[in-house]
């Protein structure tokens, strides 16, 4: 699972990688998390399922990134790990995380919202990548 940030003039843009679907959706939560603390802090120890549905691949992702972040604003969990599970467009997913706490995972940016601007799922050579521009 991989991403990257790119350049942006005022957000966060975000290009994620994955072999299939299911790790280009793992990848995606990990790059949203990125963007807002050190991953490398956040522990395993809370594991929340998610399952969710659209009517199409770009939609469902974009569902996924905003259920995560309204997760993490209104439950105060952060995630680290993803299992992600795909069937058509439905999705079941488990995150892997625990309860924020300001002091051991410094959180240095605030995300406000998963953005259509430049939004984009595409099949490559290598698997599947999505640009995702992330308001904050």
């Amino acid at each position: 699972m991989s991403f990257k940030f790119l350049p942006h003039t005022a957000d966060i843009k975000i290009e994620a990688t994955g072999k299939d679907l299911s790790e280009l959706f793992s990848s995606s939560g990990e790059a949203l998390f990125s963007a807002m603390m050190d991953l490398k802090r956040v522990e395993p120890a809370i594991e929340r399922k998610i399952e969710l549905s659209a009517s199409d691949m770009p939609t469902l992702l974009h569902d996924w990134l905003e259920e995560l972040l309204f997760i993490f604003d209104t439950e105060f969990l952060v995630f680290s790990r993803f299992k992600v599970q795909l069937k058509g467009n439905t999705l079941s997913a488990i995150a892997y995380g625990e309860t924020l706490d300001q002091a051991k995972h410094q959180p240095s940016t605030g995300v406000k919202a998963i953005t259509y601007n430049e939004f984009e799922v595409r099949e490559t050579e290598k698997g599947y990548k999505a640009t995702i521009v992330i308001d904050v």
